[in-house]
């Protein structure tokens, strides 16, 4: 029993020392061909750095922005009333539908069109 314990604590050890060195060897291989392939290895860090780090990255940021947004509080005087109820009860929206909307009339204002403007 002894033996085993000493030869899977053996193997543990030399799988690790196989891994570091064909990550080594891989790493030296891919400097090899970035040093050789210069623009190439460019276009590829680029790709690399925008599509699988900064996409993801803006998307968990996204998601995360939204978080502030959601209706999770009640006002003392709608006491009474659940979350949803309150969250549209109130007359000032909060949020980044209400910036752009607030952004869309003080830019373009020729653009918004009232239910005023209709019957015209």
């Amino acid at each position: 029993m002894v033996f085993m314990y000493i030869l899977s604590w053996v193997a543990l050890i030399l799988q690790v020392v196989f891994v570091t060195i064909s990550i080594v060897a891989g790493l030296y291989y891919i400097a090899e061909l970035v040093e050789e392939y210069t623009t190439a290895a460019r276009k590829v860090l680029a790709y690399f750095t925008i599509c699988l780090w900064m996409v993801p990255f803006a998307l968990f940021v996204s998601l995360s922005a939204n978080d502030n947004v959601l209706p999770t509080t009640i006002n003392d005087r709608h006491v009474d009333q659940d979350v949803v109820s309150n969250y549209f009860s109130r007359s000032k929206k909060q949020g980044l539908l209400s910036l752009f909307n607030y952004l869309k009339e003080s830019v373009m204002p020729e653009r918004t069109l009232h239910v005023a403007d209709k019957n015209v």
